[in-house]
């Protein structure tokens, strides 16, 4: 058991995607830390269907940073999956249905020059699937079965006896020169995942933190098998037993996070463009989504107290962004590594 007593440890609060990663990269090294998280119902983490695209299907380009973050995912992901005896990382291609042919023109000439563009399929008939335009196949792609990681994860925690669900008060914060407490820890530093509920965060209001509520649907489509996730507009991912997942909206500035008809509805319209078969839908749920103006994390600390951190703003790409960034934040606290411009949240005039 890690003992969180000590002026050594770190004080995780909230166990969402981020702080998840955060805690697997300090607890490789056995780097004391307690988490504290209340397992707010409406964090992304909580519904995100994980998916992971290296491609940006607007330009056909490259995602940001995704050859050096693929792999540092695949060994961290592989690592929590043996840790925690559960399989929940999927490798898993995409295939692009082509909107036309120009679609397709900027696919090949794309693919020269970006390693995760495949091969072109065309006169494929699925019946269903309205494919007659063809299908771009999207290598190294995949999805984290991110609720379950979650979830695996407050069970190990737990067990550990380093997860405490409670609400988080940041009047109970005491500030020292080299400690903080908070209650009955003493800790090195305090380091903020929240996810949108930073918005409420007094140490980091400043920060441009964009709430943007996701609605998904998990649906049912009998005797359809197509070992791929298909991408026309949105998304349908196979889960298990003929089970999909569709998303997602993007609804911006907003914390209300209600499912809405709304949204169901741009979903259905979008995905029956595509979708010809029969099906059924099982769930409904929404989620706000940490962005952030320039698309990039947030890691750091604030300019006065430097022992209180932030790891957020994940965003849509965080099931790759999160290994990667949890290891720099992770070194960063211990004093051993600075932080990219490109993501310290220096690149903000104030916080």
């Amino acid at each position: 058991m890690i003992n969180v007593s000590i002026a050594t440890s770190y004080i995780i609060v909230g166990q969402g995607l981020a702080g998840t990663t955060l805690a697997w990269s300090l607890y490789k090294e056995n780097i004391p830390f307690v988490i504290i998280d209340n397992h707010h119902q409406h964090c992304a983490s909580k519904v995100a269907a994980g998916l992971y695209n290296p491609v940006v299907f607007k330009r056909m380009v490259k995602s940001w940073m995704v050859d050096d973050l693929l792999p540092v995912a695949d060994k961290f992901y592989t690592y929590c999956e043996e840790i925690l005896e559960t399989k929940f990382w999927h490798k898993l291609p995409i295939k692009k249905i082509f909107v036309n042919e120009e679609e397709k023109n900027l696919w090949r000439k794309k693919s020269a020059e970006n390693v995760y563009l495949g091969a072109i399929e065309e006169d494929i008939i699925i019946n269903e699937i309205d494919s007659k335009e063809g299908l771009g196949k999207v290598n190294n792609a995949g999805w984290l079965d991110v609720p379950l990681l979650l979830e695996k994860s407050k069970e190990f925690f737990l067990e550990k006896k380093i997860l405490l669900q409670q609400q988080f008060n940041y009047e109970d914060i005491l500030i020292l020169e080299n400690q903080v407490g908070y209650k009955e820890i003493t800790a090195k530093g305090i380091v903020f995942c929240e996810g949108y509920q930073m918005l409420y965060n007094p140490y980091f209001l400043k920060l441009p933190l964009i709430p943007t509520k996701g609605e998904v649907i998990t649906l049912k489509v009998k005797n359809f098998n197509p070992n791929c996730t298909l991408n026309k507009g949105v998304f349908l991912l196979p889960l298990n037993d003929n089970t999909f997942k569709c998303g997602a909206t993007y609804e911006w500035h907003t914390t209300k996070a209600e499912i809405t008809e709304k949204g169901k509805k741009e979903l259905e319209e979008k995905m029956q463009k595509f979708l010809k078969a029969d099906y059924t839908i099982l769930h409904h749920d929404a989620g706000i989504r940490p962005t952030v103006v320039d698309r990039r994390p947030l890691l750091g600390n604030h300019p006065q107290y430097k022992n209180i951190f932030i790891f957020n703003g994940l965003g849509t790409k965080g099931v790759m962004l999160a290994p990667y960034f949890a290891y720099i934040m992770k070194e960063f606290m211990l004093e051993k590594a600075v932080i990219s411009k490109n993501v310290d949240i220096k690149r903000f005039s104030a916080t």
